[in-house]
């Protein structure tokens, strides 16, 4: 049965965010009585939060410059790196390490021989600046909504990552993991649904997809011994690089 303590959930997201960002939250008690359950399930009202502070942005730049282009492309960029600023493990510099290490376990060279920067530093240009692309497209085409849709989604792969499951212990794991599940996902899908009620379709489609992120992580986690924090915080961040791509693919120029 969901708690319907305010004051608990309060607690259990604080605690989220607490884990989760570099600005730790003005309110919470570690004395509560919070569960790893109700904290797992608090990953994607924190991404929640986190879109929604973006789609603040988009509106506050396209209020202060008349040029729609201009005024995406910089929200694109301040928000993205403002993501990266809170997020504490690392957002799209977790990703950039977690792919070169795939890239050196295949044989892939990626040494720069050029003297310039560092192959790490050229795939997080790299990956940053997609990352931004795809918020500035969906500011652009009045889609910021999907920001909180996508990030509440790619907080709740981070969480089932974060829980662990049969095949590989989690950071985080949880005495009973239905009910982590259960909560997670409904937490998530509100969220979604709601920020994407205007594209219910397209909506749906991006919680399909979380679901096979959620299922390739089970699989992927295996080859790496279990779900690190620094495994949780890259895949999440993939996740989320993902999830825009769908919103941009689903509805840029609708």
């Amino acid at each position: 049965m969901i708690p319907t303590n305010v004051k608990l959930w309060l607690s259990s997201f604080a605690e989220a965010w607490n884990m989760l960002s570099n600005v730790q939250a003005p309110f919470g008690n570690e004395d509560d009585d919070s569960t790893d359950e109700l904290i797992l399930a608090c990953f994607p009202l924190v991404g929640g939060v986190l879109g929604m502070l973006g789609a603040m942005v988009v509106w506050l730049f396209a209020s202060l410059f008349a040029e729609r282009l201009f005024a995406s492309i910089a929200a694109g960029v301040v928000i993205t790196a403002a993501w990266e600023f809170l997020y504490a493990g690392g957002n799209v510099s977790g990703l950039a390490r977690l792919t070169r290490s795939l890239l050196e376990n295949r044989g892939i060279s990626v040494d720069d021989t050029t003297g310039g920067a560092s192959s790490e530093s050229t795939l997080f240009m790299v990956l940053f600046f997609l990352k931004a692309a795809c918020v500035g497209a969906l500011a652009y085409n009045a889609r910021s909504s999907w920001l909180v849709l996508a990030l509440a989604l790619g907080y709740l792969v981070r969480s089932r990552l974060a829980a662990g499951n049969d095949d590989a212990s989690g950071i985080l794991p949880v005495e009973d993991a239905s009910i982590a599940a259960k909560w997670t996902w409904g937490m998530a899908a509100v969220v979604a649904l709601l920020a994407g009620f205007r594209y219910l379709p397209a909506a749906l489609l991006a919680l399909l997809a979380a679901w096979g992120l959620v299922e390739l992580a089970r699989k992927t986690t295996r080859s790496f011994g279990g779900a690190s924090s620094e495994f949780v915080d890259a895949y999440g961040a993939a996740a989320d690089l993902v999830l825009f791509l769908v919103g941009v693919l689903l509805l840029a120029g609708r």
